[in-house]
């Protein structure tokens, strides 16, 4: 199975979709890692759009 790459746009897409999470999450812990997911998708965005042909990969361990 291939992998396909997101876009930048994409990742803050998801971004979005963690910051709306964390606001409607009534959880301290679970807020924090929707923010924490919605930083390092943030940053994957950023790194594409400094360097358009970078592939950039959040990993699990940036996430949790």
């Amino acid at each position: 199975m291939g992998k396909r790459i997101m876009s930048a746009k994409e990742y803050r897409e998801y971004a979005d979709e963690c910051i709306r999470s964390a606001r409607n999450s009534t959880l301290v812990k679970e807020c924090r890692e929707f923010l924490r997911t919605a930083e390092a998708l943030l940053e994957a965005a950023d790194l594409l759009e400094a360097e358009p042909r970078r592939t950039a990969a959040v990993q699990s361990n940036s996430i949790s």
